[in-house]
């Protein structure tokens, strides 16, 4: 008998976004290749555009283990869902629907296990749907939500979330800077639980280093929503110092992402001069990305309030070392000065001094990179898939391995 696991996630590839939440695809995918039936549930939002969501076969995952259902429910516009009754409404209209689709799935289905990625909306409303799963039921914690702990939001929804912590058997924090963020919204402390997200490793070896001659520039590069926590604009400030005080270093700074601080970045650049050398490109797919990655010599994404940040351990895949920030997502995979650099948090001038530590040391670029591949090689989808089924008591024995 095929085990089957129901998958909740409030994002999926779409075509006007499809890098959004391709870590999940990534994930099923390990699940498929142990041969466990995954249906994905995706909530939607009617008459809201762009979200045209990529199928399974775009997606190249297999049809005969993977399906995708998507739920479209009504939601207020997200402007409007921080008003008084708003957050409790948009939770009654989506947890109607979702009891639905449960009910119906529950007459041909049974489940051994829910996996819940994010537990805004649908995890609010857990206590609608909870009662159409015999099965344990975790919930995934990506990230902080702006949404969650905005001050007129969160003496709302943390007794929601507390009461939704004891529908929950676990509550999964993909880094350990998370702790401190699901305790003040309200999940229960005894059932945290850390697992790493993992990370596809390309298929030739990178030799790390990507020695270029004098002429052409050293690739600094960021991959990130741009928004003001991701640290792009210090990253501009710190390269600003290397231009005024190192001219004769040759570099370029490549910028794959987009979002409401893209103008602001744009007209920094401007000021400080540097639109010769800092390229925005926009938001890629996901295999042109990764193409950028591959071209890139360092990254760099001093993020103040990264909590795993998967960007790193994509770029230390391709053998390029990184610079995150202490006491961040980036601490729990960088050694610092082996694998990548760690700086304080907002600090342009810990910053400018490393990345003029890696601009002007190729040597220290290629060792740092090889260490880097190393590392990223620790981290699987495969590791995180067996972690998790443990965690929900699967076993894969009892499926059909998938032959690839």
């Amino acid at each position: 008998m095929t085990t089957s696991l129901l998958i909740v996630a409030g994002y999926w590839p779409s075509q006007q976004n499809p890098i959004s939440g391709i870590f999940i695809v990534q994930q099923v995918e390990a699940f498929a290749q142990q041969g466990i039936h995954c249906d994905i549930l995706v909530p939607t939002t009617r008459f809201r555009g762009g979200q045209d969501l990529l199928s399974v076969a775009e997606l190249g995952l297999p049809e005969d283990l993977v399906s995708l259902i998507e739920v479209p429910s009504f939601r207020l516009p997200e402007k409007l869902s921080s008003l008084p009754g708003a957050i409790a409404l948009n939770t009654r209209l989506l947890g109607s629907v979702l009891a639905k689709t449960l009910r119906h799935q529950a007459d041909h289905r049974q489940y051994d296990g829910c996996i819940l990625h994010g537990v805004r909306y649908a995890g609010f409303c857990l206590a609608h749907w909870r009662q159409y799963l015999s099965c344990p039921i975790v919930a995934v914690l990506h990230g902080v939500d702006p949404f969650i702990v905005k001050n007129s939001n969160l003496p709302r929804i943390r007794p929601i979330l507390s009461s939704v912590g004891t529908l929950l058997d676990a509550v999964v924090l993909v880094g350990t800077p998370l702790r401190k963020h699901a305790l003040e919204i309200g999940l229960p402390q005894e059932k945290l639980r850390v697992i790493a997200n993992g990370v596809v490793l390309p298929a030739a070896s990178p030799l790390g280093g990507h020695l270029k001659s004098a002429a052409t520039p050293i690739r600094v590069l960021s991959v990130a929503n741009l928004i003001p926590l991701k640290g792009i604009d210090d990253n501009l400030k710190a390269l600003a110092r290397i231009a005024d005080q190192h001219s004769k270093i040759n570099w370029e700074y490549v910028i794959v992402g987009d979002g409401p601080f893209r103008p602001d970045l744009e007209a920094l650049t401007e000021r400080l001069g540097l639109q010769s050398q800092v390229r925005f490109l926009g938001r890629l797919p996901y295999q042109e990305t990764q193409a950028e990655m591959a071209k890139a010599d360092v990254f760099s994404l001093p993020s103040w309030n990264e909590a795993f940040g998967i960007v790193y351990l994509e770029a230390m895949a391709q053998g390029v070392p990184v610079v995150g920030c202490l006491e961040n997502g980036a601490a729990d995979i960088v050694t610092h000065e082996r694998d990548g650099l760690l700086i304080r948090p907002k600090s342009v001038e810990d910053l400018e001094l490393a990345l003029l530590q890696l601009l002007s040391d190729a040597d220290l670029r290629g060792e740092m990179g090889r260490c880097a591949r190393v590392t990223a090689e620790s981290y699987s989808w495969d590791r995180n898939a067996s972690a998790l089924l443990e965690l929900l008591s699967v076993t894969a024995s009892s499926a059909s391995p998938l032959i690839v």
